[in-house]
């Protein structure tokens, strides 16, 4: 697939998934779109080319949908930080550090 084309279909496809009622963007979907790996997707990222920009405006567009449509329940926030933590390498709620303290009081 050409540049020019691997780009307009990078462009589609979070519009698309926006278009459709039962869908939402991630990267794996982004991935069989673009017939191509996410660990393609990520290594073009990386490039300071034309298609690199693209992926990377892309992934912000994804991330932003999924955080939006958790805001507006849409989708889970469960769900959506899954995907944050499995596509875009946050961290866990549950790996954070923090101390828990609590008192107790008498009535």
């Amino acid at each position: 697939m050409k540049d020019t084309a691997f780009i307009k279909r990078m462009k589609r496809y979070v519009r698309l998934t926006a278009e459709k009622e039962n869908d939402i963007p991630t990267v794996a979907g982004l991935a069989n779109y673009l017939d191509t790996t996410k660990e393609e997707i990520f290594k073009l990222a990386k490039s300071n080319t034309e298609i690199g920009q693209t992926v990377r405006k892309t992934l912000n567009e994804i991330e932003h949908s999924l955080i939006v449509m958790a805001a507006f329940k849409k989708i889970s926030g469960t769900a959506v930080n899954l995907l944050l933590v499995r596509d875009f390498g946050g961290k866990k709620e549950e790996d954070e550090d923090f101390e828990l303290s609590f008192s107790v009081e008498e009535r």
